[in-house]
């Protein structure tokens, strides 16, 4: 399953680098959504599991995810702040 990560896009602006991202994630991913629903939902319902324990186990701890990478651009180009 993590050999199917999308490449993190960067388009110079944040809200064009979250639009892409979002496009391409969508594209990519929305026809197996509707399936894995129905299987998941008996899946955490009989184990007690949750959807960040199946998340873990199918790619591990990533150190930073695509939006992470976008967002760190974005700071570094001035375009946003860091909160929290």
């Amino acid at each position: 399953m993590n050999q199917g990560r999308l490449p993190t896009p960067d388009t110079g602006t944040l809200r064009g680098d979250v639009l892409a991202l979002l496009r391409t994630s969508n594209a990519a991913r929305s026809a197996i959504a509707p399936l894995l629903s129905v299987f998941m939902g008996s899946y955490y319902a009989e184990s007690g599991r949750t959807f960040a324990d199946v998340r873990r186990s199918a790619f591990g701890e990533r150190a930073g995810t695509s939006m992470d990478i976008v967002l760190e651009r974005a700071i570094a180009r001035g375009r946003s702040t860091r909160r929290g």
